[in-house]
């Protein structure tokens, strides 16, 4: 089972400064990696830790300009949004309502940096 999310508005930026030349690239392929990073220790502080196991699939990878982050654990959607018998433990969702004010400022700051 595969989730994805992405953040609205930031793939017009992104695309918008990926455009501006190889230097802005490499700082908007930074502040993804970053993020991504940063957001794939938040998603593992929310996971549910009974066993570990799902706390330690969390991982990120990169693709050109996409930073992912993904949970190998097959059962990692089930505790996300929960089954008709049980609740789920969200943890991709509260990380992505973290990370989000973090990486729009940091996306902004590129741009400042790139349309002087």
């Amino acid at each position: 089972m595969n989730i994805k999310f992405e953040i609205k508005n930031a793939n017009r930026m992104t695309q918008a400064l990926l455009n501006a030349g190889p230097k802005v690239k490499q700082q908007v392929n930074n502040v993804a990696k970053n993020n991504a990073e940063k957001g794939m220790a938040i998603a593992k502080r929310y996971a549910p830790k009974d066993t570990r196991f799902l706390m330690n699939n969390i991982i990120t990878s990169y693709d050109g300009g996409d930073a992912v982050i993904h949970s190998r654990a097959g059962y990692s959607g089930y505790q996300e949004w929960g089954t008709r018998y049980q609740t789920g433990t969200p943890f991709m969702r509260p990380m992505l309502k973290d990370i989000r004010p973090q990486y729009m400022k940091d996306l902004e700051n590129v741009a400042k940096g790139a349309f002087k």
